[in-house]
This record gives C-alpha cells, sequence and structure tokens, in this order.
C-alpha cells in the first residue's frame, strides 16, 4: 500500500479510485442519470 511507505497522496487517490470502482458495480450509471451533488473538492471546513 501506498500509505505505509509514505505516498499519502498517490494512496488515497488509490483507495478512492478503488472505491469507485466497487461502487459502480452496485449503482451502475445510466443513460439517463444526473449528476446531483457538485464535484468540487472540499479542502477546509467552516465552523458554525
Amino acid at each position: 500500500m501506498d500509505i505505509s511507505k509514505g505516498n499519502r497522496i498517490e494512496g488515497l487517490i488509490k483507495a478512492i479510485e478503488k472505491c469507485g470502482k466497487s461502487l459502480a458495480d452496485f449503482f451502475p450509471i445510466k443513460e439517463d442519470d444526473t449528476n446531483e451533488i457538485s464535484d468540487q473538492l472540499i479542502t477546509d471546513l467552516k465552523e458554525k
């Protein structure tokens, strides 16, 4: 695993890709699908 070797970013990218592939098996994209949520990456959270 890349994370254990100190390659945190590469390890996270691979983990996210693997999760996406697994989810696609159960929730395949359909022709009429629309993207309900933003693809924007949130890098910080503001406290309420």
